[in-house]
């Protein structure tokens, strides 16, 4: 609760400005308001004024070229150009009479209303003489035309020009009134600026006293707000420093705590090259990183640095130190928060290290499968092969049925080695891509030969599609495309119980190579969308009971996906459930003239001087 007196001070302060105020007010909207009636007044006067001298102007122009015109008719002896200027005078006729309309109906004082009246009359007399003259000019009588262009005529020409530079004299003068008013006006609203200015002095007093207060209660909570700065500043937990162009000026006492100084003072008067590191973490010298930091937060604001910093006792530690540029007791300066990062820092380092040990045992294992792959593959060939001739010995129905049984699942166990050693070769990047010069309309016709019998035995139609035009040779790795479409075309036959297994191959000229597309498609099972995002994983089925029905371990999509994108292609499916898939092998491929190499064939086994196909 304010005392007595206090709350009366403000209560007459309080009525003395409402009262200055609404004075102030008044005057200033008679001010304005009588500025505005006599700006109107004047605006209304020059502007009317104006176009009546512009009408007059006008006029006169027109009688001055109407008489050029009439001298020009009476001179002139082609008939035709004297019809052309005969209508012209009456063009200028007409525009007179237009503007004199135009001026009466604008006319409002006795004088102007007497010049207009001595001018009917002196035109109502002209009328009558120039027709003479231009009728005598048109008869081809130019000296009767030109004796009264001279004798009448010219006089009373001038008698009409010289009664509109009357008429525009009038209109100047009265221009000339108006401007006395407004000059009348100016010293009258000088007048009110003046007592307004007093007011206004009177009334700055007034706010003078209320903005002092205002500032005297500003300056309170400005205190507050730096003790709560001060506060927040001492207290944190991270390193504030804050440093301007001479230096350091104020560091709180977390800095103290993470460099091992005893006071503020010691820590302002250390350069900054001697709170790091001579050589940082980047390579770069430490004064200089301090100040490329420095000064990219003046430019842009803020900034953020690594800094490898050393205490007082020598330890060296790992920060980080975020700068902002800011404005202190209306000085820029800059703050450097700084956070001890060390611990953090090895467990990072610890754990990149026990993830790169991770990694090279996984390479170390893709490698040692992929290196061992031959040692895998040569007794699965013997197996294949002894097999083989075991069939073509004489055998009775069981020992036979056996054999087969033996020769069959060697050759899946096979493929099922084959695609393991391809993707641990590829993960292992082993895996190797020939340029060399194929026939691909030899390599899609031994493919579909190679899968005939097989069609057959599930009474398949197995067809090839080929365009009319097909590049002879192509450059690239025949062995892999092989690879890919064998898998495709397996897979088709495998998942299609009854219809048709197509490949078909299209080519396609861009530029300097040749686009080629060998598609598979076929009509069984198919699949849906979901399946289809993850077909080209490694080890990923359709589901589980297709891992059951058909066997295989889901690698050889994986693998030609890979070969494919090793080949600079890719492999991509459509299908839909119950109505077959479609895999397409998309490659470019350059054009090639070098001689043809040999399309790989089915693997051969040599025992004792045979050759075994397996």
């Amino acid at each position: 609760m304010l005392p007595a007196p206090l709350r009366g001070l403000l209560f007459n302060v309080g009525l003395g400005f409402t009262a200055a105020l609404l004075l102030m007010l008044a005057v200033i909207g008679l001010g304005v308001t009588q500025m505005a009636y006599l700006n109107a007044e004047l605006s209304k006067v020059v502007s009317v004024n104006n176009v009546k001298t512009r009408l007059a102007s006008h006029m006169r122009d027109t009688l001055r070229d109407r008489a050029m015109l009439m001298h020009n008719i009476v001179v002139s002896i082609d008939p035709w150009e004297k019809d052309t200027l005969f209508l012209q005078f009456q063009e200028y006729g007409e525009r007179y009479s237009k503007d004199r309309s135009q001026l009466v109906a604008m006319l409002s004082t006795p004088e102007e209303k007497r010049l207009m009246a001595d001018l009917d009359a002196i035109t109502l007399a002209n009328q009558p003489v120039m027709f003479d003259v231009v009728e005598a000019a048109l008869d081809d009588n130019n000296y009767n035309a030109l004796t009264l262009l001279q004798k009448q005529a010219i006089p009373l020409q001038n008698r009409l020009v010289e009664a509109l530079d009357n008429m525009t004299s009038l209109q100047r003068k009265e221009n000339e009134t108006a401007l006395g008013k407004t000059f009348t006006a100016y010293q009258a609203t000088r007048n009110l600026m003046l007592v307004l200015g007093i007011f206004a002095t009177l009334l700055a007093s007034l706010v003078a006293v209320l903005v002092g207060r205002r500032m005297l209660t500003q300056t309170r909570q400005l205190e507050v707000e730096r003790q709560k700065y001060q506060t927040l500043f001492e207290t944190n937990s991270d390193a504030v420093v804050i440093l301007d162009n001479s230096g350091f000026t104020d560091c709180n006492p977390a800095t103290l705590s993470l460099f091992g100084m005893d006071t503020v003072e010691e820590f302002l008067h250390t350069p900054i090259q001697k709170l790091g590191t001579p050589i940082q973490a980047n390579g770069g010298m430490a004064i200089d990183n301090a100040m490329r930091a420095i000064n990219l937060a003046r430019r842009l604001g803020h900034a953020a640095i690594d800094w490898q910093g050393v205490r007082k006792d020598g330890s060296v530690f790992s920060a980080e130190i975020a700068l902002h540029a800011m404005t202190l007791e209306g000085k820029p300066v800059i703050q450097a928060i700084m956070r001890d990062v060390s611990e953090r820092r090895a467990a990072e380092a610890a754990k990149e290290a026990a993830r790169e040990a991770a990694v090279q045992m996984a390479r170390a294992k893709s490698e040692f499968v992929a290196n061992v792959s031959h040692e895998i593959r040569t007794p699965m060939h013997g197996i294949l092969g002894m097999s083989g001739l075991l069939l073509k010995t004489p055998l009775d129905g069981r020992q036979r049925e056996y054999a087969s049984t033996l020769r069959s699942s060697a050759e899946s166990l096979l493929t099922i080695i084959n695609d393991i050693l391809d993707f641990s070769k590829i993960e292992a990047g082993k895996l190797s891509i020939e340029q060399v010069a194929f026939s691909p309309i030899a390599l899609v016709q031994g493919v579909t030969a190679l899968f005939q019998a097989r069609a057959l035995e599930k009474n398949l139609q197995l067809t090839l599609s080929l365009p009319e035009h097909a590049p002879a040779a192509l450059l690239g790795d025949p062995t892999r495309i092989r690879q890919i479409l064998l898998n495709l075309v397996d897979n088709a036959i495998k998942f299609t119980h009854q219809g048709e297994v197509e490949l078909h191959a299209r080519f396609a000229t861009d530029e300097d190579a040749i686009g080629c597309q060998f598609s598979v498609r076929d009509s069984g099972i198919g699949m849906n969308e979901e399946t289809q995002t993850r077909l080209f994983q490694a080890f990923s089925q359709a589901d589980s009971s297709t891992t059951r029905r058909y066997g295989g371990t889901g690698l050889g999509l994986a693998v030609s996906s890979q070969l494919a994108g090793l080949m600079g292609g890719r492999l991509t499916v459509e299908s839909q459930p119950g109505k077959g898939s479609c895999f397409t092998l998309h490659l470019t491929l350059p054009v090639t003239t070098l001689p043809l190499a040999e399309l790989p064939t089915q693997p051969v086994l040599k025992l004792q001087g045979r050759v075994l196909m397996v």
